[in-house]
This record gives structure tokens, C-alpha cells and sequence, in this order.
């Protein structure tokens, strides 16, 4: 599907956000406003899950990073 994704954003105006969770990209927009007010600042953020779990991480963490 990815393949197809790129082909039609070539022909259409397509949005492909990291996470449709409206928080999410809340978050998001927090999180790069404190990262332009403090440059100097180091942060770590980590992405705890549950050892078994069967589905794929969902890629929010690597965003914010």
C-alpha cells in the first residue's frame, strides 16, 4: 500500500500523518513548540509496551524524537 500512497500523493493533495489520534498530534505540536524554546535542552523519550503484545509499535515515539 505504500507504493500506492506515493504514486496517488503525486496526482492528489494526500496528508499521511504519523498517528490520526487527535492527542497525538497535539502532543506532537507541544512537543516541537518546548523543543524551539529550548534548544538547549536534552530530552529522551521512550516507548513502553507490554512484552507480548502482537501488534506493531506504532511509530508516535520516533515522531516526537
Amino acid at each position: 500500500m505504500g507504493h500506492r500512497l506515493q504514486t496517488l500523493g503525486i496526482k492528489t493533495r494526500t496528508l499521511m500523518p504519523p498517528n490520526v489520534s487527535v492527542a497525538v498530534s497535539a502532543v506532537i505540536e507541544l512537543v516541537t513548540e518546548v523543543a524551539r524554546a529550548l534548544p538547549d535542552f536534552d530530552s529522551r523519550i521512550a516507548e513502553l509496551r507490554p512484552r507480548f503484545e502482537a501488534d506493531a509499535h506504532s511509530g508516535t515515539a520516533p515522531t516526537l524524537g
